[in-house]
């Protein structure tokens, strides 16, 4: 939470997270043709944030959805 954690740092978790399930998907048991993100408040920001590095990174594994 801030102001312990300031801007960017969620975020960038958020991001660290995302990949570290695409790069492990059988520890999750993760159906990567199904991913979802999404977040609620503060984590509906971090979800928008984190889609558009997705997006803008060009990753070839994309979420099917976004909440």
């Amino acid at each position: 939470m801030a102001p312990e954690h300031p801007y960017p740092i969620p975020t960038d978790d958020c991001f660290t997270a995302y990949k570290y399930v695409l790069q492990n998907p059988l520890k999750f048991n993760a159906d990567l043709d199904r991913l979802v993100i999404a977040g609620d408040s503060a984590g509906g920001d971090a979800t928008s944030v984190v889609m558009s590095r997705i997006i803008k990174e060009n990753f070839e594994i994309k979420p099917k959805i976004q909440v």
